[in-house]
């Protein structure tokens, strides 16, 4: 998988926030899992008591428990 530098940009402070710009939707939103699509790619953070602490138009941050961050390219045809 090969990204530009503009295309995201994530940002994990400890493991109990994470900022992520590049945001293009929201595809999962849960206490234990949030997904959001980053064009090409789909960024999934999982963990515990998770909740959105902002959200703009590309923006997206994360607090609660955070276990793990998976970052997947999509095969959309």
């Amino acid at each position: 998988m090969r990204f530009d530098e503009k295309d995201f940009i994530a940002e994990l402070r400890g493991n109990r926030r994470c900022l992520i710009e590049g945001v293009s939707g929201l595809l999962e939103y849960g206490d234990t899992a949030v997904a959001a699509e980053l064009g090409k790619a789909t960024i999934t953070i999982r963990g515990k008591r998770l909740r959105l602490s902002m959200m703009s138009e590309d923006r997206l941050g994360i607090c609660g428990e955070i276990d793990s961050i998976t970052l997947e390219e999509r095969n959309d045809k």
